[in-house]
């Protein structure tokens, strides 16, 4: 059944049973419940819709007369720029696209949109209950998104050297890196010219608005921190904690304190912002992997929540210096895409062993 507003004498509109007047709500005859929920309802609309009722006659006014923006402000007691946003909202978005569910200011986030985008987004923001903070996110995150032009990359694990194999990838094909740079001092102080040609190739490969995961040993940190800046934005430094019950066994047992976590330089080519509505924190409480692969193999749920805050299904996933396989294991099980590279022949039988028994 469609509502009826019936205009009647002294400018006063009835709706649902109600007669509103300019300073007074006062009932027609014994209105209903549901009639007396239907009159609130339209309330809480009508403070929305008065802007797009002044923008549109603002617009109707400017097509029949001109402008005569000094009378109007005259006569509204609104401001100029009130005004003229009001105009511009009204004008940009047409009846058809506007949502009886949604506020203006739903309206006005995508205002500056193409027609298709507005109705795509309104809707999502109808059919999904969105605020307007998270509309505004998702419209940025849209924004964002459509800069990540490239192509799509997808050739498994590599055996060679790791510099000369990324040279052979395309340009701009990679959605996310997650590695581990050396841990123990003399590896790091071997590889420092190696991490730099790693991270020169890395720039050209990886797609704008892209987030890097580097694991680095704690007191080799801020010297890898120094080389990552070169070449991206350190958004964070992460911790994950293990949760070890025990105060670890490796290291100066006996004249030190135990490690039970580790550090991953949270890095991005350009922003993008992270997947799902909650802020996920720095630390990352994991245990850590009850019977390794490798050395520094990396617990699942960790690497996954990696991956889900950073990429889409369908995406690539690379890993340049592979230790065991895992992180490209995991990024296959979740439905990325994913590259892998090593020198090692072992660690290459072993990564490929362990993606061929996968199911």
């Amino acid at each position: 059944m469609k509502k009826k507003i019936a205009k009647i004498k002294n400018n006063s509109l009835v709706f649902s049973s109600f007669k509103l007047e300019s300073n007074a709500l006062i009932p027609v005859g014994m209105p209903s419940f549901d009639q007396w929920v239907k009159c609130g309802e339209f309330i809480r609309r009508a403070e929305g819709s008065v802007h797009f009722w002044i923008g549109d006659w603002l617009n109707y006014g400017e097509d029949r007369w001109g402008e005569m923006y000094s009378q109007v402000i005259e006569d509204t007691g609104f401001n100029y720029g009130t005004l003229a946003n009001d105009k511009y909202v009204a004008s940009r978005i047409d009846f058809s696209r506007r949502r009886e569910n949604l506020t203006f200011s739903h309206h006005q986030e995508v205002a500056s949109y193409e027609p298709k985008d507005q109705n795509d987004l309104l809707e999502k923001a109808e059919k999904m209950g969105l605020s307007v903070r998270k509309l505004r996110k998702e419209k940025y995150r849209i924004l964002l998104e459509n800069e990540r032009v490239g192509k799509r990359t997808d050739k498994g694990i590599i055996l060679g050297d790791t510099v000369k194999e990324l040279k052979k990838l395309s340009d701009l094909s990679i959605d996310c890196v997650i590695t581990e740079l050396a841990y123990s001092d003399e590896a790091l102080k071997i590889s420092l010219q190696k991490i730099d040609e790693v991270l020169i190739e890395l720039i050209k490969k990886v797609k704008m608005n892209s987030h890097l995961y580097f694991f680095v040993a704690r007191k080799k940190c801020w010297n890898a921190v120094s080389l990552v800046e070169r070449y991206f934005d350190i958004k964070n430094i992460l911790v994950w904690d293990k949760q070890e019950i025990t105060g670890g066994s490796s290291g100066d047992i006996d004249a030190n304190y135990g490690e039970q976590y580790e550090l991953v330089i949270f890095a991005s080519k350009g922003r993008r912002m992270l997947n799902g509505d909650e802020r996920p924190s720095n630390v990352i409480p994991c245990f850590g992997v009850n019977k390794p692969s490798a050395q520094n193999e990396k617990p699942k749920k960790l690497i996954k929540q990696l991956i889900e805050n950073s990429t889409k299904k369908g995406e690539v996933v690379l890993n340049p210096f592979v230790s065991c396989g895992e992180i490209c294991q995991i990024a296959k099980e979740m439905g990325r895409a994913y590259v892998g590279i090593t020198e090692d022949r072992g660690i290459y039988n072993l990564a490929n062993k362990r993606l061929t028994r996968q199911k």
